[in-house]
């Protein structure tokens, strides 16, 4: 029989929703929130006592009918033509001269373009899919000119919106799915069904930001992954790491409450705990501890990011989220 994978993850309320609500939060506040969520997207949930299960539709043509994609993509045209004016100039008379409007456009188009990507996550993934290469023939192709790197300003810009293109397009053409989740209310752990874990991640982060939107008490629960191998992306030149958790719904152990010990005091929904590595060439020790350190969060789901300078550095193709496998029909 076939058999099919499922990607577990962790569902978290705010510190002052476990205390306001301490007896109806797990069992019918929380539950009622998710079936109230899909249930207005013309989804069928099957709530019950203990658990509930729906099925979502995975539609990537949203991305390419957002406001927010047609936006960006848009200005980022009449952006590319101005790029296009300062990159003639430059062959023509040997000067670069980026006007305070193109500057400001630019500054504009990234930020936008961010929270595309913060929007719809999928997006991160852009660059497993094309490389620099395909994105440069891809641009030129498009917009007939000759990409020159010494006009350095927006390129950047350019290549990423063009990369994004090209994967909203790809996933808009993949066959339409469905999603099967399953809730349990005592351990408020979500079972994915899907094809793996980077879709399965993706998914659980759609099914938040959903959840969320919905403005009622239970404000802004979280769904972390429930990992068992965790994979950061550092090298030696990494000398700060900030590691950002959830409050934990559940009982600790005396690692993870050394990040704890504020938050309880103050009823912090999240903690950012940033860690400085000692002025030493050598700082092996320092990376292995702080991973050791976000990995007690991570293994119980109230891992929610570990950044460097802002940007996560989670590596999720090499992280390892647990799972479970059933038995299709079982």
């Amino acid at each position: 029989m076939d058999e099919e994978q499922i990607y577990l993850f962790m569902l978290n309320a705010q510190p002052n929703i476990l205390k306001k609500y301490p007896k109806t939060l797990k069992n019918k506040l929380i539950p009622d929130k998710i079936f109230d969520t899909f249930n207005t997207l013309f989804t069928q949930v099957n709530i019950g006592k203990h658990t509930l299960n729906f099925s979502i539709s995975r539609n990537y043509n949203e991305i390419l009918e957002s406001d927010e994609y047609i936006q960006l993509t848009e200005k980022t045209d009449s952006f590319i033509e101005q790029y296009k004016r300062i990159t003639y100039s430059y062959k023509n008379n040997g000067d670069i001269y980026y006007s305070k409007d193109f500057l400001n456009l630019l500054d504009q188009l990234i930020e936008e373009r961010k929270y595309l990507m913060g929007k719809f996550s999928v997006l991160r993934h852009d660059s497993k899919k094309f490389n620099r290469d395909d994105v440069i023939q891809s641009l030129q192709n498009e917009y007939h000119f000759q990409i020159d790197s010494e006009i350095g300003k927006g390129l950047d810009h350019i290549r990423r919106v063009q990369r994004l293109k090209m994967y909203a397009n790809y996933l808009a053409g993949l066959k339409q799915e469905n999603l099967e989740v399953d809730y349990d209310y005592q351990s408020e752990v979500l079972e994915v069904k899907d094809k793996n874990q980077i879709a399965a991640i993706d998914a659980v982060r759609d099914i938040e930001k959903k959840i969320n939107s919905r403005k009622d008490d239970i404000k802004d629960i979280s769904i972390n992954p429930i990992v068992e191998d965790l994979v950061l992306n550092t090298t030696e030149k990494t000398k700060s790491v900030e590691i950002i958790v959830v409050y934990p719904n559940g009982s600790t152990d005396d690692e993870f409450d050394l990040l704890l010990r504020q938050a309880k005091q103050t009823s912090s929904k999240e903690i950012r705990s940033e860690f400085i590595a000692p002025n030493e060439d050598d700082n092996y020790d320092y990376l292995e501890q702080t991973k050791k350190l976000a990995e007690e969060p991570a293994f119980k789901g109230y891992l929610k990011d570990v950044k460097h300078q802002n940007q996560s550095i989670i590596d999720w193709e090499l992280t390892t989220v647990r799972t479970i496998v059933k038995v299709k029909g079982s």
